[in-house]
């Protein structure tokens, strides 16, 4: 009797193929979890940035020719890249500039998702600087805005070397420019912004002048907050008075409007003064030993730190009583702004670099004349609020 074997079952390739697959998934997940629990799936491939930074761009402010700078007390100076403070006198050709650059380079990673692992693709992408905006903020508004665009793809842009802001202003004050770069996106960063960065000038009438002593320091009265007396005499039925206090009075108003409230001036006729008090100013008549003819002169006491230890001096030259008015309150505004520590700006119709309106410090050729400016100018006020009772520079240009 013969016996059967049993068949062999066969298997389809579609249902071996099938096993196979599952089977490397499997695996797949497998190592993927291993990887994934070591912290090395996809969610962990990231470009890497590396230094990438949109530095603060620079200003810089230039008088442009015929335009000369000095150091305020008449020394020449460059006219380019001026400090930020600087005095331009109104009407100058000035041109404003800016640079900018990116740093840093962004390293480009990709996942392999066959071998499962994070690699560097060979792209280092370089941050483009996309432009450089300059906002001119005038004494009074409105503003302006100016955009200087760098060429795709460069990191740089220097408007120094063609590009930039040529210009020039009328109105008297300081005007801020605020400079601000921009860079565009990579896969590394999104758009970027710099910090604004302010620089000041200050456009005056006249580019003032200022007297340093021995030690280099300008004089000022104490900035404590206390009044500064101005005592003179009510002899003569009080004809100081009518010279000295519109004087001490158009300073108080003009230093106000520049944001300068102390020294702040109090008339105090029939007062007196010590010595020692540097708050204190005293007005008489006497005529000047070493200049017989001037109109008016100060004695201004010296310190080696620039402030005053002791009481200040004003003399009007005695027949002050028979000139005009104005040229009273004049000659004491003159004398008061030497206190204040500004210099001389020539005799009337002299200085072609000031027109007699624009500032108290110019010198009547006779004593008695009339000037167009009797009283200190916003101009003066400026010079006097900025640099020696601020942080300002001494530079001017005209």
């Amino acid at each position: 009797m013969s016996m059967k074997l049993p068949r062999a079952q066969s298997v389809p390739l579609l249902t071996i193929a099938h096993r196979c697959l599952c089977l490397l998934i499997v695996a797949f997940v497998l190592i993927a979890g291993s990887l994934r629990a070591a912290g090395q799936g996809p969610q962990d491939c990231h470009h890497v940035p590396v230094a990438m930074d949109l530095p603060d761009p620079q200003g810089f402010i230039a008088a442009a020719s015929p335009a000369t700078c000095t150091d305020g007390t008449g020394n020449s100076v460059s006219n380019v890249d001026l400090p930020s403070g600087v005095y331009l006198k109104a009407g100058i050709p000035i041109r404003i500039d800016t640079e900018a650059h990116t740093t840093g380079t962004c390293f480009q990673y990709a996942f392999d998702w066959w071998n499962y692992v994070c690699y560097y693709s060979g792209i280092a992408e370089m941050q483009p600087l996309w432009k450089d905006d300059v906002f001119t903020t005038p004494p009074s508004p409105p503003g302006s805005t100016n955009t200087f665009y760098a060429p795709y793809p460069s990191r740089s842009l220097d408007t120094r070397n063609g590009q930039g802001l040529q210009t020039g202003f009328t109105a008297i004050g300081e005007y801020v420019f605020g400079f601000q770069s921009g860079a565009y996106p990579t896969v590394c960063t999104d758009v970027m912004y710099s910090l604004l960065v302010p620089k000041t000038a200050v456009i005056v009438a006249c580019a003032p002048q200022w007297r340093p002593n021995d030690a280099g320091s300008l004089l000022r009265f104490p900035t404590d907050g206390q009044e500064i007396a101005v005592v003179y005499s009510t002899e003569n039925s009080n004809a100081l008075d009518a010279a000295v206090r519109p004087a001490i009075q158009s300073w108080n108003d003009v230093l106000g409007r520049a944001g300068l409230t102390s020294p702040h001036f109090t008339p105090t006729p029939g007062g007196s003064c010590a010595l020692n008090d540097p708050h204190c100013i005293v007005v008489d008549v006497q005529t000047s030993p070493s200049e017989p003819t001037a109109c008016g002169w100060r004695y201004s006491p010296n310190s080696q730190t620039g402030v005053y230890t002791q009481r200040s001096m004003i003399h009007l030259r005695p027949g002050y009583n028979g000139w005009p008015p104005a040229a009273q309150n004049w000659t004491v505004a003159h004398e008061l702004g030497h206190l204040l520590d500004l210099n001389e700006q020539g005799f009337l119709g002299t200085n072609a670099l000031c027109a007699d309106s624009g500032s108290v410090m110019h010198a009547p050729a006779t004593c008695g004349d009339v000037g167009s400016a009797t009283g200190p100018t916003d101009s003066d006020a400026l010079a006097v609020a900025k640099t020696p009772y601020g942080s300002g520079p001494r530079i001017s240009c005209s």
